[in-house]
């Protein structure tokens, strides 16, 4: 049977070399499954967001949405506030989500062709002391817009808050790295640049703090 391509910015077209390493059985307390595939492919990812020492990665059983959510589930704790920067659809849903699990946050919302305001990030940084995460996305997916990432990470840099992103369509397009970036939290997914299977979420995070 012929299928269609699919070259959207995700989900794409799975390779016939995945498809093939998808048809055998694994079972999953064998070390050949956890040693030989699962840790291996985290490691790999790792190395794909940075060279530096100190990060790890999380397979997520599941959709972009729901790593996104694990993630800010996850790092934002009862004493935590989060910026999250909203400029389409993507960035919305991240409001949602703290909405939804009665996150401590506040919105920056921009139009969905415009860029995230630099100077207006840094004031409201500078206003609200209360704030210690930053959370964007860097490519949004319904626009194509790329967002000023190494801006957005200078100014959390300088200020001291952690950097939440959302790399679900730039991670293994756009070249960057997440050290050096100083990204806490960075979430993809497998079905997008990297074309890997889909229904699994990926997500980084730095391990030394």
């Amino acid at each position: 049977m012929s299928h269609y391509l699919l070259l959207t910015p995700g989900p794409l077209t799975t390779s016939e070399t995945v498809k093939q390493s998808m048809l055998k059985d694994w079972c999953t307390w064998d070390d050949d499954y956890n040693l030989g595939v699962v840790q291996k492919i985290r490691q790999q990812l790792v190395k794909m967001a940075t060279a530096a020492e100190g990060y790890t990665s999380v397979l997520i059983q599941g959709s972009g949405t729901a790593s996104v959510e694990a993630v800010l589930g996850c790092a934002i704790g009862s004493n935590d506030k989060i910026l999250i920067i909203n400029n389409g659809a993507y960035g919305k849903r991240m409001a949602q989500i703290c909405e939804v699990l009665q996150l401590n946050h506040l919105v920056l919302n921009f139009a969905e062709i415009e860029l995230p305001d630099i100077q207006l990030i840094e004031t409201t940084l500078e206003q609200d002391k209360s704030i210690t995460h930053v959370a964007m996305v860097h490519c949004e997916t319904t626009t194509g817009m790329l967002n000023p990432l190494k801006q957005v990470a200078d100014v959390c840099r300088v200020k001291g808050i952690k950097f939440i992103l959302d790399a679900m369509s730039s991670f293994g397009g756009v070249e960057f790295d997440i050290a050096e970036l100083n990204i806490e939290f960075m979430v993809s997914s497998a079905n997008k640049c990297i074309q890997g299977v889909p229904g699994f979420g990926l997500s980084w995070l730095n391990n030394k703090r």
